[in-house]
């Protein structure tokens, strides 16, 4: 719109007419978005949108960890877990579980992943209340595996390393915040160490002997 002059005449007793009072109305002037103000609008718009997922994400992992809590969430055991069932052994009940080591060649990793697996498996039967009398993780390796030297894959052959075996008296005792996979160790009682076994416990006690030194003194 044009600027327009708006004229009102006003009557003035001490003149003998009128005078007219003009009133000047400006259009506002836009003022043009720079570069700067494109790109302060999207900066705003991207910190909007990674709030929202921020939100979205902590929102889910309250319902989550409710329905966990709860008992709202199927319980799926880890990779390394090829068999689980329970048992009754001289009139007591036991969960047993045989646990798959990563591989011979894993080194002190081999038994660190194992050790978070049944610390997993432990806090779950723990919730549950389960009426287990003992929890004994049964650790086993594959000896197979790999290729000969016709490249072919070698047939899979387990063989064990050693048992593992926690009371649910004491696994009940203990608080998940304040102990970890590897102390986790020292609570259970070792049995039936083969050759196997022993050598990828070294291979793991030493580099954390200080953190498992009950467990490590087994072998």
């Amino acid at each position: 719109m044009a600027n327009c002059v708006i004229c009102n005449a006003e009557f003035d007793p001490k003149k003998s007419g009128s005078k007219k009072l003009c009133l000047v109305h400006s259009t506002p002037i836009l003022q043009k978005r720079g570069v700067f103000g494109t790109f302060n609008k999207g900066l705003n718009m991207i910190i909007g949108l990674a709030i929202l997922v921020l939100l979205s994400v902590f929102l889910f992992a309250i319902v989550y960890s409710c329905a966990d809590t709860h008992g709202l969430v199927e319980f799926s055991y880890p990779k390394s877990v090829l068999e689980h069932k329970t048992a009754f052994i001289d009139g007591k009940t036991e969960l047993d579980v045989t646990i798959k080591l990563m591989g011979w060649d894993a080194g002190a990793g081999d038994m660190f992943s194992d050790a978070q697996d049944m610390e997993r498996i432990m806090k779950h039967e723990s919730k549950e209340g389960g009426q287990e009398q003992s929890i004994v993780f049964h650790i086993v390796g594959d000896a197979g595996g790999g290729m000969d030297d016709y490249g072919n894959t070698r047939p899979e052959h387990i063989i064990e390393a050693f048992d593992i075996r926690y009371t649910m008296e004491d696994i009940k005792k203990i608080n998940w915040d304040n102990i970890n996979e590897l102390r986790l160790l020292n609570l259970g009682t070792v049995s039936g160490i083969t050759p196997a076994g022993a050598s990828v416990a070294k291979k793991y006690c030493d580099k954390n002997q200080e953190y498992s030194n009950v467990f490590c003194a087994n072998f």
